[in-house]
């Protein structure tokens, strides 16, 4: 590829393609034809065919609906096919108590992980309080908001505690060359 439409278009292409199984994303930038380089891929091998989906404000990529606003920004909002009925395991099934009261907050984390936009983040979840209790007949706790609440929570820790552990992670390697004995490092860090 780097022959035919040069060394900065490739770099590009490496950098930008985002791909998970047989689902690819590319958010097209060029100046090069998306037909021609859509032909191109399908030249690569005669046993993979590429299927193309274009649009300018939106594009869905595996669950995720990726949107393009009026300010240039890029936001995320739940995708779901038209297929897609919703039904999630009943609370009335067979399985554990622990499993069943785990749907809602997963998913509920992952609406909340997916959908930035607080608006969009309310309306996702009172769709799914619909599908939990309508079809899947989840009881009163679901109404009542309660792994929602959680999931939010919980979300909100993990981010910090995310950034705080990269913080003491690079705490961690610089002490290290510095020189510092494990014992000291390893010591210190298990008190926090």
């Amino acid at each position: 590829m780097d022959h035919r439409y040069g060394n900065e278009f490739a770099i590009y292409i490496r950098q930008n393609w985002k791909r998970f199984l047989d689902d690819c994303f590319i958010i097209w930038n060029s100046d090069i034809s998306l037909s021609d380089f859509h032909s191109e891929l399908n030249s690569l091998n005669p046993q993979i065919r590429f299927t193309i989906n274009r649009n300018v404000n939106k594009m869905p990529f595996l669950d995720i609906l990726v949107l393009i606003t009026e300010d240039n920004e890029i936001v995320t909002d739940i995708f779901s096919k038209d297929t897609d009925t919703h039904m999630y395991l009943t609370f009335y099934s067979n399985h554990p108590k622990h499993v069943k009261l785990n749907i809602p907050f997963n998913l509920a984390s992952r609406i909340m992980t997916i959908s930035r936009s607080e608006l969009v983040c309310n309306k996702r979840l009172e769709e799914l309080k619909v599908y939990l209790t309508f079809y899947s007949n989840h009881p009163k706790h679901v109404k009542l908001n309660k792994p929602f609440n959680l999931a939010s929570r919980i979300i909100t820790i993990t981010r910090s505690e995310l950034v705080r552990n990269k913080i003491l992670e690079e705490l961690k390697v610089y002490l290290k060359k510095q020189q510092y004995p494990e014992q000291v490092i390893d010591y210190g860090f298990k008190r926090h």
